[in-house]
């Protein structure tokens, strides 16, 4: 079966991956699934200059519903279109659904004081949106198929987080945890 024949499917990420394939002149190696951040999208769009990458943009908070699962579009493209490379880039602007980040900011803002925990606040919600993205991570890569391949050196994969506060890019490893800051 050739992948422009590939099944039917209801994920809308995989229509897009096929239209691609379908339209594009060279294979796709490289599949980028990037939060819907402008900022974000258009900084990832400029580093990937190359013809075998696909940047498939995908909100953030939507990465793990069953009809819009990146993981299942991911599996799909690395078994039926020879996809080798996965880099899936999140943002800081988006939290956990239980994350009650307005409840940690103070609203009357007139001392240095308040302004300094205005900042930790701030940096404590970035906290928990990395590690709700660290955690959306484990699962996709989790997934059967995605496992195997990162098992078997078939795949490989790239973990990047978008601080939009800062306009910065941060490196994620499953295996090390840790963010590291990248610059430019």
């Amino acid at each position: 079966m050739s992948v422009v024949e590939a099944p039917a499917t209801r994920s809308i990420y995989v229509k897009h991956i096929l239209q691609r394939l379908r339209t594009g002149s060279e294979p796709v190696k490289f599949l980028v699934f990037a939060d819907r951040q402008p900022a974000l999208l258009s900084r990832v769009s400029a580093a990937l200059n190359t013809s075998q990458s696909l940047i498939v943009p995908a909100a953030q908070p939507q990465w793990l519903l069953p009809d819009r699962s990146i993981a299942d579009a991911a599996k799909w493209a690395v078994a039926e279109a020879g996809v080798d490379r996965l880099m899936i880039v999140g943002s800081s602007a988006n939290r956990s659904p239980d994350d009650e980040f307005a409840e940690d900011i103070p609203f009357n803002l007139t001392a240095k004081r308040d302004i300094a925990e205005l900042m930790r606040a701030a940096n404590a919600a970035t906290r928990r949106a990395e590690q709700f993205y660290a955690q959306q991570i484990r699962t996709i890569l989790s997934t059967p198929g995605i496992s195997d391949g990162l098992a078997q050196g078939t795949l490989r994969f790239h973990g990047m987080f978008y601080r939009v506060e800062s306009g910065v890019f941060a490196a994620y490893s499953p295996i090390d945890g840790p963010f590291r800051a990248l610059v430019a």
